[in-house]
């Protein structure tokens, strides 16, 4: 709902590029990554440049309006630190995909300070072309898959490629964690969060 309202104003071009949406608190996958549990944020000028500018042919504002169920519940993370200082970031393939057929990933900023305060911030979304081989590229960097044989079973058949992503990195030695074992870790704090069936 925060999300729809968010994208309802820019629909209605009231949204100014100053405006910030919380969206909740940071997604348990990614505490259980080593997150902070920091309010995670989305701001006007990020939405504009989705829908607005830079990725307007391909990302429609109903993309945007599943955006955060895609973040809370992703088909996969990657560690994606910023490129130019270092700062802490994940790339989340959150399970939706462009007006492309291509899957949208989520970019999020960890530890970011926005004034006074310290957030999690959304900073960019986008629908990833040659998705296979950009992420291919560096799959020691994948640290999270939903379920490792949801994406092989997966009903689109551009997501169904990411389990080669998930086959190289596992080659690799890379050790993944799904989402039974962050409900197993959560579970007394958060029942509501049932297993992956």
């Amino acid at each position: 709902r925060r999300m729809d309202r968010f994208v309802s104003a820019f629909e209605q071009g009231t949204l100014k590029e100053k405006d910030t949406q919380i969206l909740g608190d940071t997604p348990l996958i990614l505490q259980y990554l080593g997150a902070p549990n920091h309010q995670l944020q989305i701001d006007g000028q990020t939405i504009h440049k989705i829908a607005g500018e830079k990725h307007r042919h391909t990302m429609s504002s109903e993309d945007l309006r599943l955006l955060s169920t895609g973040i809370y519940d992703p088909l996969m993370v990657f560690d994606s630190p910023d490129t130019r200082t270092g700062a802490p970031g994940k790339l989340m393939v959150t399970g939706g995909t462009d007006r492309l057929g291509n899957p949208v990933v989520a970019l999020i900023h960890i530890g970011k300070r926005s004034g006074r305060l310290v957030i999690n911030d959304v900073a960019s979304a986008y629908g990833l072309e040659d998705f296979e081989n950009r992420l291919k590229v560096n799959p020691t960097k994948l640290q999270y898959v939903r379920n490792k044989k949801g994406l092989a079973a997966s009903t689109t058949p551009n997501l169904r490629k990411l389990a080669g992503v998930v086959q190289k990195a596992e080659g690799l030695g890379v050790t993944l964690c799904t989402k039974d074992d962050v409900v197993k870790h959560y579970q007394t704090r958060y029942p509501q969060v049932a297993p992956t069936p």
